[in-house]
């Protein structure tokens, strides 16, 4: 898959989960900063090593499970460095966000989640590069879609809250 989507799924993944959140804790679980980080984790294999084409892929560093073995204490460091609140949430998450990226390139090809120790490969062909483009608009809309939605219904949120304490 494309970059856009792996920077992205994660975003729109999060977003969603919070949007559901937002209705029962009333308030907002991650703000600007941490959707960054969760996009930059999701991208991070992609940008550290980039490639074209299937045999790259199969040849990466980053798309193993060495990688995010090694991307744990990174992610936490990161968190508690940047991340203003939810530092541990927010290390699961990067680290999430970055499994995920490993996940769709397993569906999307395969990765050789074991190199160089191993040449098995995990995954095949379950989506296709024809639908790689339209995985791109449509992450891009969702995550829009989304994170709008979250602004305004928190906003919302907060001006009832001041309104009922008004009329204390």
């Amino acid at each position: 898959m494309w970059i856009v989507t792996h920077t992205l799924a994660p975003v729109v993944t999060l977003a969603a989960a919070e949007t559901v959140a937002l209705e029962a804790r009333k308030k907002r679980i991650f703000d600007a900063r941490h959707y960054f980080l969760f996009a930059l984790s999701g991208a991070l294999p992609d940008v550290l090593y980039p490639h074209l084409s299937l045999e790259a892929r199969f040849s990466s560093w980053t798309h193993t499970i060495w990688f995010l073995i090694g991307f744990i204490p990174v992610a936490t460091w990161v968190a508690r460095r940047f991340a203003n609140s939810r530092r541990v949430l927010t290390a699961l998450l990067m680290t999430f966000s970055c499994t995920l990226h490993l996940f769709c390139d397993a569906i999307a090809g395969g990765i050789v989640w074991l190199h160089p120790a191993s040449d098995s490969v995990i995954g095949r062909y379950i989506v296709p590069g024809r639908w790689w483009f339209k995985l791109d608009l449509i992450c891009l809309g969702a995550s829009i879609l989304l994170l709008a939605w979250l602004k305004i219904r928190a906003v919302r949120l907060a001006q009832k809250k001041t309104s009922r304490s008004d009329d204390s």
